[in-house]
């Protein structure tokens, strides 16, 4: 995957290297629990997605290699997940859009 992009509809679109060069449709799709607000590359080669309906949708090398395949994990938190972060020595940082 050289790039990727997140939809209103839930759908992540991924592209390769000659799509992002020239110009083209995805080459593959994941489907996510509702619009996708970020994306975040994973050291693995996997996908993390926060999405409106509240849910952080974790997605494997193998599934973005191939597109079709659901998250391998989904966790659920407050509001809409916006910035995804992976810091230093591991784990993922989330912000979210809940006020108290």
């Amino acid at each position: 995957m050289a790039a990727a992009a997140g939809t209103d509809a839930g759908r992540i679109d991924l592209f390769d290297r000659a799509a992002v060069a020239k110009g083209g449709a995805p080459r593959a799709s994941l489907n996510a629990s509702g619009a996708v607000l970020s994306l975040l590359a994973l050291p693995d080669g996997g996908l993390a997605a926060g999405t409106g309906a509240g849910r952080i949708e974790l997605f494997d090398s193998s599934a973005v290699a191939k597109g079709g395949l659901p998250p391998f994990q989904s966790l659920t938190a407050g509001g809409a997940m916006w910035p995804l972060a992976a810091p230093p020595g591991g784990g993922l940082r989330v912000g979210n859009s809940v006020c108290t």
